[in-house]
Formats: C-alpha cells, structure tokens, sequence
C-alpha cells in the first residue's frame, strides 16, 4: 500500500513539476513579446496584414517589370478585410467566366473600412494598374468600433434568461478554461509560428534546388509569390451556439442592432473613407466594384436596413450615375456555410468565388486591352 502511494506522489510531483515548467516557459514567452516584440512577427494581426499586402503588391509589381507575368490578362485587385480575406478563393475565381482575371488579394483586418484603404495605400502609389478593383465590405464596417466599447452585462437573449443555474455555471467553466487556453503563448501565436517554421523549411528548399539546378531554372518561392491564396485563419468549419451567443453580445456591444448607430452624423468619416478610396482608385483606371460580403442569417436579421441604405445613399450622392456597382452577397450563404456570423467556411467560400467571379467575368469586355499592357511598369 505504502508503495503505491509513493509511486502515485511520484507521478503527481512529476505532473506537477511539468506544469511548472510549462507555465514558467510560458511566461518567459510572453515576456519576450513585450521586450522583443519583433523577434517573431505577428501574422495575423493588423500589422502583420498590412505587411503582407505591401510585399504582394511589390512583388506583383516586380512580376511585370521582369517578364515573370505578362499583361495578357486584366488585373483584379481583392480590396477588404476579414470579411472578403475568408470568402475568396483566387483559384476559384481566376478560372470562372469567359474572361479570366489574374487576382491579386490585397485583403487585411480591422473594424472599419477606412481601415481598407490604410492598409492597401501602396497600391495607389505604385506601377500597378487594376482592371477591377473589387472592395469587400459590410454595411455594418461604417460604424467604426471605439476602444471604450465592452459587451454589457445584460446582453444575454431570452432565450438565456431562461437556462437553468448549472447551465449558467457550466457556461463560466467553459469561459475560464477557454480563456486559460489562450493565455498559453503557444495557443495564441500557433499560426505565428507555424509561419516561421515554413518559410524556414521553404527557405532551405529554395537554397537545396539553387544549389542542384545552378541557377539554370528560376525557383519560385510559394511563400513570397504575390498570386497566392489570401492569409485565412484556424477557425472551425461551424460555429457552436455558444459561440453564436458570444459573437451576438459583442456585435450588440459595439451598438451594430441600434438604427441611430447609422445616422449620417455618425457614420460621415466611413463614408467619406470610401468615396475617397473609390475615387483614387477610379483615377488610376480601374473600374470600381462593391462587393457586400455574406452574413449569417441571425446576425442579417438584427442589423438594421439603414445600413446597407446609407451606404447605398452614400455612393450615391457622391457619384450619382457613376456610382460603382455594388454586388449584393448578404444573403448568398446559407447558414451551413459559415464558421461564425460574418465569416464563410470551405463551403462559403465556394459560393462566394463562383458568384464574385461570375460576375467580374460579365463586366469586362472580352477584348478590352488590360491597363499593365500600356503602362510603364517600373519596379
């Protein structure tokens, strides 16, 4: 018996003792974040977008200077943010309608659409000429979020009100043990570092084919092509009800479901973020597309009409007759086919690329000479 109970406080001061030293690692981890913050770039945050959509562009833009790509194809540019980023799938797109784009995904993260345009500029100063230049939105982005903002406490449904005390107990639990698990820094910076960790082993692939094919045929690297597939994140296929109730409390905090929240007065800069951004990219050729990205059914239903009004009223009063075409999506998902209420799964993700590229192929003419033809392309 004696020896039973020293070999089972053996294995606990060995389970112990590894807990320790994960949380101890753990801290170091996060310590470094604060101290180095640059020794592992952040990928999926703003920053780290905007990063990639500068390298695309300048990488597009070298493509065309060196003869990499020929301009025998209209240029598309993706314009938006999470939105547009998880629905796109450039494959998809590029080989849908008679005409056929060569798509280039300029698409970050953020709350509002000025957002958009800051972090996409570069492509208003460059050598790039879009054809199409498509930006993805949801009328709700016009309502910018303030840092003040926190869901209330009494943003649970009726339906809630109604759940028994153990439920309300479990759902804490689960709330702690979810909050404990993205405390650990390898939960929260995974696809940080699994991006390291593949551009390392792309790096050595690249040096191991130079070294064997001396330089005889070019070796392109899939992680710095500009033509790749958008940055999406780890989400689930399909959102949990808890999850759903979660996502609804925090839109509900930022006063989305509120119609006030869209009167003019408060929604001015976001307007005027857009039409300036339309009209930069209208100056540089490119013919202009709104694309109004899918929403689930429950979070659809809760924002109110003056939304999509005033966004429509906004493009309307500033371009009249020339207002840029605006591609109605909201509802183009069923629910099946999201991972949570403003963001598309694999299945979505479908939908939306034969659907945007079907009708981008209808508005370029089958001959139209695409602008990289005639510009001077400079690096």
């Amino acid at each position: 018996m004696r020896a039973s109970v020293n070999r089972l406080s053996e294995v606990v001061g060995v389970i112990l003792g590894l807990m320790l030293t994960v949380l101890a690692l753990n801290l170091l981890l996060h310590l470094s974040d604060k101290v180095m913050p640059d020794w592992l770039p952040y990928r999926l945050a703003g920053n780290g977008f905007e990063k990639d959509i500068e390298q695309r562009i300048e990488a597009a833009q070298a493509d065309y200077h060196d003869g990499v790509v020929q301009a025998d194809r209209p240029l598309c540019a993706l314009l938006g943010l999470s939105g547009l980023r998880e629905a796109s799938d450039l494959k998809t797109m590029s080989s849908t309608g008679p005409v056929r784009c060569r798509y280039l995904g300029l698409s970050g993260a953020g709350g509002a659409i000025n957002t958009i345009a800051d972090q996409s500029r570069e492509l208003l100063t460059g050598s790039l000429r879009p054809d199409v230049a498509v930006i993805g939105l949801s009328p709700f982005l016009l309502v910018k979020p303030l840092a003040s903002q926190a869901p209330p406490a009494d943003t649970a449904t009726a339906q809630d009100a109604r759940q028994s005390t153990p439920h309300i107990s479990i759902a804490g639990l689960r709330q702690t043990l979810k909050a404990a698990r993205d405390w650990l820094w390898f939960v929260e910076r995974r696809q940080d570092v699994n991006g390291e960790a593949e551009s390392a082993l792309q790096s050595g692939k690249q040096t191991l084919l130079k070294l064997f094919k001396a330089g005889k045929t070019a070796v392109r690297n899939p992680l710095t092509d500009p033509w790749r597939e958008m940055i999406r994140l780890d989400l689930p296929e399909h959102p949990s009800a808890a999850a759903l109730r979660e996502g609804m409390a925090a839109y509900e905090a930022r006063q989305l479901f509120e119609a006030d929240s869209y009167a003019p007065d408060r929604i001015a800069e976001q307007r005027q973020a857009l039409n300036q951004f339309v009209r930069e990219l209208r100056a540089r050729g490119a013919r202009v597309v709104i694309a109004l990205m899918p929403e689930y059914s429950l979070f659809r239903d809760r924002l109110p009409k003056q939304g999509a009004d005033a966004l429509r009223a906004g493009l309307q009063e500033a371009f009249g007759a020339e207002a840029p075409l605006i591609i109605d999506l909201r509802d183009a998902v069923p629910d099946s086919g999201f991972t949570n209420l403003a963001h598309v799964n694999q299945e979505g993700r479908a939908i939306v690329s034969q659907r945007l590229g079907g009708n981008i192929a209808k508005i370029l003419q089958p001959k139209q000479v695409p602008l990289m033809r005639s510009a001077a392309v400079q690096p």
